[in-house]
């Protein structure tokens, strides 16, 4: 990108113990992160301006996940509040509408002692292993479909069972909060979005992790409450 000509990179990276650090003018010489700190970036966000007709898109390798779907300029690739580090960036130039952009999900977890954490990317891990902290509560949003998107399913609740829930937006809490009930297991749809469905993978307490699938991951009456997951839209 020639700054000269009026096009410029707006960027933000989230950095190890840091946060975020935003960069208003990205040159050929600006370096984002830091050096000799060994502080890892964890995420990325671009924004690409005075160049209509174009934008950029990224795709990040992340520690013990892998690479990420690529990302529309504006959007976070990577993960925040899992010490998991960028590895690897993809970036590339494409025309608006030049490619068609696949769905993909953005999720976060309500766990307990700790409350929400930040969301995470599709193909990110939410909520914690090893700590026996276990999910009450989870939202989730749903981009580059139609309006009409939505999610469908049911969750099973400690001491009240399933919950079922027809049409699941991006402030849709999925459990509950402030009632120390704990998440067990969960069912979902993915609805008017054609070719494509919902997984998911999920970690239970005492027990470790399930295989990723479309339907019932998790138990019930057993006192293994779900403590992480990870979703994904995938082509069927």
């Amino acid at each position: 990108i020639d700054n000269a000509l009026g096009y410029k990179i707006v960027a933000a990276v989230h950095v190890q113990d840091k946060g975020w650090i935003k960069y208003d003018n990205v040159s050929s010489g600006t370096i984002l992160g830091t050096t000799g700190q060994a502080k890892s970036i964890e995420a990325i966000s671009l924004n690409l301006e005075g160049l209509p007709g174009y934008k950029l898109q990224y795709s990040t390798h992340v520690s013990n996940v892998g690479w990420q779907d690529w990302r529309d300029e504006g959007h976070m690739s990577g993960t925040t509040s899992l010490g998991l580090s960028v590895e690897a960036v993809k970036i590339r130039l494409v025309k608006e509408n030049g490619l068609k952009q696949e769905p993909y999900i953005s999720y976060k977890t309500h766990v307990k002692n700790i409350g929400w954490m930040n969301s995470v990317n599709q193909g990110g891990l939410a909520g914690t292993t090893g700590k026996g902290l276990t999910i009450e509560a989870l939202t989730m949003q749903l981009s580059n479909v139609s309006r009409d998107a939505t999610i469908k399913g049911r969750v099973h609740v400690s001491n009240i069972g399933w919950i079922n829930l027809n049409d699941i937006k991006m402030n849709t809490i999925v459990g509950t909060t402030g009632r120390n009930l704990n998440i067990e297991a969960i069912d979902l749809e993915l609805v008017n979005v054609p070719g494509y469905k919902i997984e998911y993978k999920t970690h239970l307490s005492n027990v470790g992790w399930q295989n990723w699938t479309s339907n019932v991951s998790g138990s019930t009456g057993k006192n293994t409450p779900l403590e992480a997951i990870y979703m994904r839209i995938v082509k069927k």
